[in-house]
């Protein structure tokens, strides 16, 4: 079945791939997104998938996993190579939290299939700017209001990679939710007595 739309109640998974969406070994909000070279209409491409078509976290899982395969295929990466790729696990967010749009920019969501895959979303970010600088801004700026909306991690190894010591997981199992410090300043700004 093919869905020709995404609804603004469709919850949409960001998956989280090692090194990609890490700094410094550690999983950030500001890593989540990196909108990077714009292609020739202008325009920045990242992924997610549509949970609608994949309702289970095993299947969000199997298609990170493909992901990574797919760059450490392309990579010649084999296991323990230190340019290897890792999925990590994956974040979800309401679609209409994602679609978001302003002045100077806006964020498209197209179910696309790629790969085979027919949950995969291609997130599109149009940035109307003639200064480079200003662009460059809007992309880290847009990149953190949308890595804000997306919930916390779900943690997963792939069977391939499950005994694989560089995997982030296996040497630091916090490394997915230490980067993220809204959380734990929300906590603290929470009016508890000591």
């Amino acid at each position: 079945m093919t869905v020709a739309v995404i609804d603004g109640e469709d919850e949409i998974a960001r998956c989280i791939i090692f090194p990609k969406a890490f700094q410094a070994a550690v999983h950030t909000d500001e890593a989540l997104f990196v909108f990077g070279q714009s292609d020739a209409s202008g325009v920045s491409h990242e992924s997610g998938v549509l949970c609608r078509l994949a309702p289970q976290d095993d299947e969000i899982h199997r298609i990170g996993c493909g992901i990574a395969t797919h760059q450490n295929d392309r990579l010649q990466a084999e296991p323990g190579s230190p340019k290897r790729r890792y999925y990590c696990g994956f974040r979800k967010a309401t679609a209409k939290d994602v679609a978001i749009s302003g002045e100077k920019f806006r964020v498209d969501l197209t179910l696309d299939g790629e790969g085979g895959e027919a949950a995969h979303i291609d997130i599109a970010l149009s940035v109307k700017s003639d200064s480079r600088s200003e662009r460059a801004t809007i992309k880290t700026e847009v990149a953190l209001v949308l890595a804000e909306v997306f919930g916390p991690a779900v943690p997963h190894v792939c069977v391939i990679d499950r005994d694989d010591a560089r995997h982030p997981l296996r040497s630091d199992p916090e490394c997915l939710v230490r980067g993220t410090p809204r959380f734990s300043a929300l906590q603290s700004s929470l009016p508890f007595g000591d």
